[in-house]
């Protein structure tokens, strides 16, 4: 049987269809009941609770033979850095250490493509450095996961697959629709030029990705990274969807580091407050940061490529939000 955490999220959702449709035996860690609904698959197995109780890891991991780990804190939507720590880093020792004793066969962790980088963030692999992004709990806390599932591994002969994937977008992305309505009310603007270059990747081919992962053993013990093989500038990505949209974007452009400062003081205000910040830095930093990635070790050790170019990924995004009603 397999475990997968954040089965709810956009990933998860997506990745669970799938394990249900290749004949698998899923359970799915969920904080809450009415959670069950929103994923809408049958044959699965539930388990309730918050992932930073021990007991519930405890619980969830009786019988299990591999272990999807997806959940995830991000400052877009937890208001409280310890709180991001915690189900970043905290629940993941703990089911590190519930899987050794249950004799789990197989542990993957979803990590991030910013975990690492080199200069200017061009041409990231699996060996890049890590980075410790001081105020970014996000990249911070998934680093060292990653540092300390290694060590784990290492130390207790439990197999590991790290993946991180890029930034993934398709049908379900909330901070993709968000884009998307900002375009259709010609609200969006760049913050600097849009020149810098990224690399997105498919909800599919993630879960493609993910699947190949637990049907080949020559995954164990290694890190991947997952990217779409496109790479083109943030304007360029930006002026695909207003065209997908049948749409044009308004001639504004906002200087970078006046943003970045109000970023970082946004973050803290609502920090103090108790709520999520509307603006954080690495939220401005997407607009001038490259995110150019080398996935030629998926192709070579996995035989793995991802299938789904821009164009077609975000055609049918954006079908599917118009199909959902969630955008005209």
């Amino acid at each position: 049987m397999i475990l997968v955490t954040g089965g709810t999220g956009f990933l998860g959702s997506h990745l669970i269809k799938k394990l249900v449709c290749g004949k698998y035996n899923v359970r799915v860690l969920i904080k809450n009941e009415n959670d069950i609904n929103n994923i809408g698959c049958q044959r699965l197995d539930f388990i309730v609770g918050d992932i930073r109780n021990e007991d519930v890891i405890k619980r969830a991991l009786k019988g299990i033979e591999t272990v999807i780990h997806l959940a995830v804190g991000h400052q877009s939507k937890i208001s409280k850095k310890k709180d991001i720590w915690d189900i970043n880093v905290k629940s993941t020792i703990n089911l590190l250490n519930e899987s050794t004793k249950n004799k789990v066969t197989h542990f993957i962790y979803c990590s991030s493509a910013r975990v690492t980088c080199n200069k200017d963030r061009e041409k990231v692999d699996e060996n890049s450095p890590y980075v410790f992004n001081k105020d970014d709990i996000y990249e911070k806390s998934k680093a060292f996961t990653e540092e300390y599932i290694l060590k784990f591994s290492k130390e207790n002969k439990l197999p590991i697959t790290i993946i991180r994937p890029s930034l993934i977008y398709g049908e379900g992305d909330q901070r993709l629709l968000r884009i998307i309505n900002l375009i259709q009310r010609r609200m969006f603007f760049f913050i600097g030029s849009g020149n810098n270059i990224i690399q997105l990747v498919y909800v599919g081919d993630v879960v493609a990705f993910i699947m190949r992962i637990l049907e080949n053993e020559k995954s164990r013990g290694e890190i991947f990274l997952i990217a779409g093989e496109e790479r083109i500038t943030l304007k360029e990505y930006i002026c695909s969807i207003a065209k997908e949209l049948n749409t044009t974007l308004p001639n504004l452009t906002l200087p970078y580091y006046p943003f970045l400062i109000l970023s970082f003081l946004c973050e803290k205000f609502c920090n103090f407050l108790n709520i999520v910040p509307p603006l954080f830095p690495s939220r401005i930093r997407f607009f001038v940061e490259n995110n150019i990635y080398d996935i030629s070790k998926a192709r070579t050790i996995l035989n793995f490529s991802p299938t789904v170019d821009i164009r077609t990924g975000m055609k049918k995004t954006i079908q599917w939000f118009r199909e959902n009603r969630l955008i005209q």
